[in-house]
This record gives structure tokens, sequence and C-alpha cells, in this order.
């Protein structure tokens, strides 16, 4: 089955451990979310103030934001997931956020580094949060330019590990969980419905099960991600994981996924020429190696079932694969597939899927 978890773990790792840079720090939290809360909350962010952020998200993440006494307010992205820098700070100026989050959409890397310079140096007191989910971050390459400037991570959606790291410069204030049991049964919720997602996903692809992998994702992952975020503090996460975190492969890992984006952005080109409703994300030569998922665009149509349509069609020929955040603001006008990636992924799964789409 074709899908865009990443079912073993092993191929993932090498024998030399990474070192996290002495300009940085790093805190282990269950998920994003739990982070978030306990960032907003010992950055002493006031409740009911504004957290700008990209309206292709997780409209999950926004109610739970919401919920938390926060106000959350959208930008505009552009069907490219852009932002003109310029645009970005007029947002900035007209609703005067405590908290600018940017989101990395597939991984893909828009502003970053030197670029959100500017931000800090007109708005000294906000938080910018780069929104690392659908990336890989390697803590050796990581730049962080300002004490208010965080990267926060989700290693479920990019590896076989549970989990996110907050990354925060070395010269910012100490961010800590909440290392209590006051809220055992979100902790305990969310360890045994991720260990029964994972438990059955890889059951599915060892036995080829396309309903199972389809079980794990819809029903066990949902019901997960359903109960992620919604503790009022941020829990630490399982202290084993950042020892197997330290030796992740990133040079194999970023060198396959490479010659996978590679390989898809020549072959969907046939498929995006026979329907001109699909549309080509671009995608920089530098940023290929940090993909999650390969994005393929499609602009909305007269008949709206198109979108469960190529869903259906997909799932049909053992393409296990969504659009992504269909409830979000920038989906009313678009939608985007997400193409796996990966070391369970060879080139002839990527011609498969291509033919699929192409079939359709």
């Amino acid at each position: 089955m074709i899908n865009y978890y990443q079912p073993f773990l092993l191929p993932f790792l090498g024998i030399k451990p990474y070192r996290v840079p002495d300009s940085i720090r790093r805190t282990y939290f269950i998920s994003f979310e739990d982070g978030l809360w306990v960032l907003l909350k010992q950055r002493n962010v006031p409740k009911g103030s504004v957290i700008l952020l990209p309206d292709f998200y997780c409209i999950d993440v926004v109610n739970n934001i919401r919920a938390h006494g926060y106000k959350p307010v959208f930008y505009p992205l552009d069907e490219q997931f852009r932002i003109p820098k310029s645009q970005l700070l007029l947002h900035i100026k007209k609703q005067r956020p405590a908290v600018t989050i940017l989101f990395h959409a597939c991984g893909i890397i828009h502003l970053s580094g030197t670029q959100l310079a500017p931000l800090f140096r007109q708005h000294p007191d906000m938080l910018v949060i780069e929104d690392s989910v659908h990336r890989l971050i390697h803590p050796e390459k990581i730049t962080l330019v300002h004490p208010n400037h965080y990267i926060i991570d989700s290693l479920r959606k990019v590896s076989p590990l549970p989990g996110s790291f907050l990354y925060r410069s070395a010269a910012s204030e100490p961010i800590q969980p909440d290392r209590s049991m006051r809220e055992w049964q979100y902790i305990t919720g969310v360890y045994i419905k991720y260990l029964l997602f994972r438990l059955i996903f890889v059951w599915g692809n060892i036995i080829h099960s396309s309903n199972l992998i389809r079980l794990a994702h819809e029903r066990v992952l949902a019901s997960h991600d359903n109960l992620i975020g919604d503790s009022r503090s941020g829990y630490a996460g399982n202290c084993l994981v950042p020892l197997i975190h330290a030796f992740l492969n990133f040079n194999k890992i970023k060198k396959i996924k490479h010659d996978q984006v590679s390989l898809y952005a020549k072959e969907i080109k046939s498929v995006i020429k026979k329907h001109p409703a699909w549309y080509e994300i671009k995608i920089p030569r530098h940023i290929k190696q940090d993909l999650h998922v390969f994005p393929l665009g499609l602009r909305r149509v007269r008949n709206s079932d198109v979108f469960v349509h190529v869903q259906s069609h997909l799932h049909e020929h053992n393409v296990i694969s969504w659009f992504k955040f269909p409830d979000a603001p920038w989906s009313k006008k678009r939608g985007v597939l997400f193409l796996p990636l990966g070391f369970h992924i060879t080139p002839a799964d990527i011609r498969h899927t291509i033919k699929v789409l192409g079939s359709i």
C-alpha cells in the first residue's frame, strides 16, 4: 500500500549521533500543541491576545487556540503557500499579534533565518513560531535569529517517532514542560492511541491490507489527533525518543527525498497537461530534500464532489492519500493533495501514483 506515513524506524537510523549546537536549547513534548501551550504560558502571553496564523492550517489546532483563551486571526497565503514579506508585515501592523505563526506547509520554507530579522526589528516583543510539523528538523542546521524566535516540529508526521521538539535560542527564557500527571487521562490516552495506531498501521503494511491502513489513519489516528491539544497544560514526551532521534540519518533521508521529489516533478507534468484543474506547486531546488510530502494543487471546479472522487479513486488503486486541511479558509478556492515520500516509497510506487492520477 502506498501511503505517506513511514511504517518502520530502522531505515531512518545511522551510527553517528548529531550534536545540538550550544546556541540552541530544546524541550521535548508529547505534541506540537503541548509545546505551544507551555510556551504561551511561560512567556506570559495574555489571554485574549491575537495569534496570527496562515489560512492554510489545521482547524483543530485553531479551535484549540481559541478554547485556550486566545484569538486566532488568519493571514492569506496564495496557491503556492506564500505571502510576500511586505504583506505579512502589513497584517502584523494591522492585527498587532502577540504571536505570529509561520507554517512550512509540506516542508516548503518561504521565510526563515535572516529573512525573519525585519519582523523582530519592527516588532521586538512579538513571538514568532515556525510551525515545522511538516519538516524533519536537523538540530545542527537550525538558525534562530532572536530570543523570541521558536521552532516547533512534530516527529510523528515525518518519522515513525512520536512527540515534538520545541527549539529556542540559548539567550531566551527556559521553557519547561509540566511533568505532573494531573491530566493523566489525557497523557495516557495520547500514548495508548498512538501506540494502537502504530500497531495497526505496521501490521497493515506487513500483510498489505489497505483496509487496516485506512482504519489506522481514519479512525485511530484521527481519534489521537482529536485528543491532542485538549489538555490545559503541556506535557513532556517519552524520554527515550530524544535518545533515538539523535541517531537519525539525515543525509540518507534527505537524499532519498530529493530524488523522489525530482521524479514526482518530472512525471507529474503529464497529469497537469491532461487535467488543467491540477496545478503545480513549485518546489525550490534547495527545498526538495526537506519535503514531508509532494504537494499537487487542484483548483475548485463546478462539481464540488471532485475532491471526494479523486480520493476514492486513489484509495481504490492502493494509493492511500488525502486532500489536506479541506476545512481551512485557503481550501475554499483550491485543494492540495499530499503524495507520499520516504524509505517505504519506490520509483515504481511514484510512477503507479502518477498513472492512477492520470486515469481519473
